[in-house]
């Protein structure tokens, strides 16, 4: 259970950092706004990345989905939240993780969001990672 937990934590806490970078104004891993936007939002004819207050709210949650995994094997974080709280939490993370994942391999899906990279980076990578992700916190709840 340390090993998912430890690569929960690390993967949500660097596209984290990656938000946070994105709300200061950074644009790697692209060479510019209108790259990075077509690779990281994908709807048609984007050409700017969404308000940076909004990129700084998806980097909070990600950063604080990051010590779930920490507080749910008993490490330094646990007790931090009464379990019943830590439950519902981790519950919400799994599904929305869990419905980002599949939403990215429907057909609905891809027409919202049908810009290159984006589309294929979505498909071969962030979908998939979301998976990975819902289902990483429904071992390490169903395994408490």
């Amino acid at each position: 259970m340390i090993v998912i937990a430890s690569l929960l934590t690390f993967v949500l806490g660097f596209i984290a950092m990656t938000h946070f970078h994105w709300a200061m104004g950074g644009h790697w891993p692209a060479s510019d706004e209108t790259a990075l936007a077509r690779a990281a939002v994908g709807t048609p004819g984007v050409a700017r990345m969404p308000p940076r207050k909004a990129s700084a709210a998806v980097g909070l949650c990600l950063a604080i989905a990051a010590l779930l995994p920490q507080m749910l094997t008993g490490g330094r974080l646990a007790g931090l939240l009464p379990a019943a709280v830590l439950a519902v939490v981790t519950e919400l993370c799994i599904t929305v993780f869990a419905l980002r994942g599949v939403a990215g391999f429907t057909n609905w899906w891809r027409s919202r969001f049908p810009e290159q990279p984006f589309a294929t980076y979505d498909r071969r990578y962030y979908s998939p990672l979301c998976l990975f992700v819902a289902s990483g916190f429904a071992v390490l709840l169903f395994a408490r």
